[in-house]
C-alpha cells in the first residue's frame, strides 16, 4: 500500500460511521452498504493497482446494492478506485460490518456474511491473469480474503460433513 496515498485519503475522508444517535436512518443504511464494499476495493487494489476488470465488477456490485452514480457513496467509491483507501478506511469498514452483523438474526447475519466473502472472492477472481497462466488469485489478494474470512467465521453456520 502506498503510504503516501493513504495519508492524503485520511486527511480528506472521514471513517465510515456506524448508527449513530440523530443519524438518518438511510444515511446509515448507504454507510453500511459502502463498507461492504471495502473489502473488495481492499483485494482489487491487494497487487497495487486496480485492472479494469476488477473495477467494473466492484461497479457492478455496488449497483446492486444501490449504490448509483451521483449519490455520496456513489463518489467515495469512486474516490477508492482511483486511489488506494488507507487502512484506516479498512478498519472503520470492519467495525461498521460487525456492528450490523451483531445486531441481526443469526441467519441473516450468516447469509450477509457468506455474501461479503463471495463479493471479496470474486472481484480476486476477476484479477488479470496472463494469458490465462498462473494462479488468477494473488498471494496478496488471497490474504485480504484471509483477514475477510477471520473476522466473518464467528458469524458463519459450520458446513456439516455428510
Amino acid at each position: 500500500m502506498n503510504t503516501m496515498n493513504s495519508k492524503v485519503a485520511t486527511q480528506e475522508e472521514p471513517p465510515i460511521q456506524g448508527v449513530r444517535s440523530g443519524e438518518e436512518l438511510s444515511s446509515a443504511a448507504a454507510n453500511f452498504r459502502l463498507a461492504t464494499l471495502v473489502p473488495p476495493v481492499m483485494v482489487a487494489w491487494a497487487d497495487g493497482a486496480i485492472d479494469g476488470n476488477e473495477r467494473s465488477e466492484i461497479l457492478r456490485i455496488a449497483a446492486r446494492r444501490g449504490i448509483l452514480e451521483g449519490t455520496d457513496a456513489y463518489r467515495r467509491l469512486m474516490r477508492w478506485l482511483e486511489q488506494e483507501p488507507a487502512p484506516e478506511i479498512y478498519e472503520s469498514a470492519t467495525r461498521t460490518i460487525d456492528q450490523a452483523l451483531r445486531l441481526r438474526p443469526r441467519y441473516e447475519a450468516a447469509s450477509l456474511a457468506h455474501d461479503l466473502h463471495e463479493r471479496t472472492t470474486e472481484v480476486a477472481l476477476v484479477s488479470r491473469s496472463y494469458w490465462g497462466l498462473g494462479p488468477r488469485v494473488t498471494s496478496d489478494e488471497q490474504r485480504v480474503v484471509e483477514k475477510l474470512e477471520q473476522h466473518i467465521r464467528p458469524f458463519t453456520y459450520p458446513i456439516q460433513k455428510s
